[in-house]
């Protein structure tokens, strides 16, 4: 296995190029390039609709779980943990290998680092800016209803980036540099039916044209540093802080959840990984017992547990990350032709089953699959509506940068494209007000939502699940 050191080196090297806009500009100030990009994004308007788009649980304003906004925070800040990890054991191996290390040399790694940090940072922030509201469960639906074009939250959020925001009137999009670009593209494929994962093909042959005139026609550096850190941190977000939002919400408890991730199907979850995850929950109740010693009311043992045991699944899996071997069917679903990336060296299976049963028990519950099947009746009640050339001719009843012109009333791909963009862009809750001021329902009403079951007995829809 490839040195960290070197395996970093070679990376820096292949993305130093993409330090470089879509578009040119001329800066009106003296100020670094990547920080310029990260400066864009927190000002931007699809960045901060993320607060109004459900991470796992539904949007609703008197609990405080998490959302897509305070999701990409918190990605950032394990983004940033990682580099420091990196950074540390890339010290280890140079103290390791070279008695006097050269000065000249430790200060270009200190530099690629910095701007490592900043990238994932901003990466992290927008990695999600494409997410369509109700959620991936909206993100399937979109889909669907679109199969011509197809629908993806990373795809989108590239076209976001690159045609929907904006900056400047002379060109689309935010301009950023392909570094910042690459930080969130995961899956550098085109769209075809079928696949799950992929680029729109405007923006796919966009990109791959452009990034050879960069590259000098050489091998597109895909999948970056950058992103494969980004990745990594998301995974991490979803193993541990999906985890605290269900365990405070009370959709399960630490015992049940341990009952079902040790029997998880086909034994994806080996044995070690087992007395790992039960040691970090044993060492956590240590932790909360302790505090309780000292005098703490009872109702705050599992406030205290369920942090220091995120805080301890964060811990290692940050801890875990090193250069690994990836497979060709890896390469082939994510079009990359890196033979190694960043990954969890140890507990790989272990964050795919956390975040697969944490995912599966959260979205059988009643209050999820009704908030998620309501969901779907809005998102396809607008896809249709504004699709319909009588309701909505020339897109009229849409806001003016997402109308199409007179000249593609009759393309019916473009019209799908602007439809998803805009309906992709609005939030959970101004997706229910533009649905209720179009058809004058409720769509959380006991009546309606009865409708869009195909068996209701089997939800056993209550009336308190709805108030």
């Amino acid at each position: 296995m490839t040195e960290l050191i070197t395996f970093l080196e070679d990376h820096w090297k292949k993305i130093k190029k993409l330090e470089v806009r879509e578009h040119n500009e001329v800066p009106n100030r003296k100020r670094d390039q990547l920080k310029r990009d990260y400066a864009r994004v927190i000002y931007s308007t699809s960045f901060r609709r993320q607060q109004g788009k459900m991470q796992l649980f539904e949007v609703n304003s008197k609990a405080f779980h998490r959302n897509r906004l305070t999701h990409s925070f918190e990605v950032s800040q394990i983004a940033h943990g990682i580099v420091d990890e990196l950074k540390k054991k890339v010290e280890k191996e140079i103290k390791a290998k070279f008695k006097n290390a050269d000065i000249k040399n430790q200060k270009k790694i200190e530099e690629n680092f910095s701007k490592m940090s900043i990238v994932v940072e901003t990466g992290s922030l927008i990695h999600d800016v494409g997410n369509p509201p109700f959620g991936h469960h909206g993100e399937r639906v979109l889909n669907d209803l679109a199969p011509d074009v197809g629908f993806e939250g990373n795809a989108q959020g590239i076209r976001v980036l690159r045609k929907i925001e904006k900056k400047f009137p002379q060109s689309s999009g935010l301009n950023l540099t392909y570094r910042t670009l690459a930080a969130i593209i995961k899956y550098f494929v085109p769209y075809d039916k079928g696949k799950k994962k992929f680029l729109y093909r405007d923006d796919y042959d966009e990109l791959s044209e452009s990034l050879k005139d960069v590259c000098n026609n050489k091998d597109l550096p895909f999948r970056t540093i950058d992103v494969q850190i980004v990745d990594l941190a998301d995974e991490i977000a979803y193993c541990a802080h999906d985890l605290e939002d269900a365990l405070a919400s009370n959709y399960f408890t630490i015992d049940e959840f341990i009952f079902r991730l040790e029997n998880i199907e086909d034994n994806e979850l080996n044995i070690k990984s087992k007395k790992a995850f039960n040691t970090w929950v044993r060492n956590a109740k240590t932790f909360a017992k302790k505090k309780g010693d000292k005098g703490l009311q009872s109702e705050d043992y599992d406030f205290y547990f369920r942090r220091e045991l995120i805080s301890i699944i964060v811990n290692k899996l940050i801890e875990d990350i090193g250069v690994i071997q990836v497979s060709p069917e890896f390469q082939s679903k994510t079009g990359t032709m890196n033979k190694e990336e960043l990954g969890f060296k140890n507990y790989e299976d272990l964050a795919e089953a956390l975040k697969t049963t944490i995912f599966k028990c959260v979205t059988s519950s009643d209050n999820i699959m009704l908030y998620e099947r309501v969901g779907t009746k809005i998102l396809t009640k607008l896809f249709e509506l504004f699709m319909n050339d009588e309701y909505n001719k020339d897109g009229m009843l849409m806001p003016i940068e997402y109308r199409w012109n007179r000249e593609d009333n009759e393309n019916k791909e473009v019209k799908s494209r602007k439809v998803l963009d805009y309906i992709s862009g609005m939030m959970d809750t101004y997706a229910i007000e533009v649905y209720m001021k179009h058809f004058g329902e409720d769509p959380f009403n006991v009546k309606y939502v009865r409708e869009i079951f195909s068996s209701p007995k089997k939800y056993r829809l209550r009336k308190k699940n709805i108030e």
